[in-house]
């Protein structure tokens, strides 16, 4: 009888303690988002092999450092706060990331494609707007535009 008091007082005090977190700001959750979406594409570029002497490594090794900069900055503006936010809201944002980058890189090769053709690329040929309007309609793509929106920090205070 002695014992659970005190099992008593220390589920009201875990329990409390496990919800004094406080809910993610909406930075907080793009951080995450775009947290894993800088991962995903990191691996990506990391994975990339171009024939040997290719014009594209340098594309490759820029995308990496690049893509490895977002990702320690995401991170180090993530970090120092995770212990007092909610993980369960966290931990979605990331998901979404993760999947949204997934779905992203298997539709990439067909949202170009529709937007190509939409906007006058047809073989050789191309209109004057041409690449203005395809970037648009590609920007106007709500995935594309979540993934693109992970390229741009400057919502980072540091």
């Amino acid at each position: 009888m002695g014992k659970a008091p005190i099992f008593v007082c220390i589920a009201v005090l875990a329990f409390g303690v496990a919800h004094a977190q406080r809910l993610p700001t909406d930075a907080e959750l793009k951080a995450a988002y775009c947290f894993r979406v800088m991962q995903a594409m990191s691996a990506q570029c990391a994975a990339a092999k171009p024939p040997a002497d290719s014009k594209y490594q340098k594309l490759i090794d820029d995308c990496q450092l690049d893509t490895n900069d977002r990702t320690n900055r995401l991170q180090a503006y993530l970090l120092p706060r995770m212990s007092v936010l909610d993980a369960v809201s966290i931990a979605v944002a990331m998901k979404r990331g993760e999947t949204d980058y997934t779905t992203f890189s298997q539709t990439v090769a067909d949202i170009a494609t529709k937007c190509m053709q939409q906007c006058g690329y047809t073989g050789d040929t191309a209109k004057e707007t041409a690449p203005k309007c395809a970037q648009d309609c590609a920007n106007g793509d709500q995935l594309v535009s979540r993934i693109q929106s992970c390229n741009d920090l400057s919502w980072l205070p540091f």
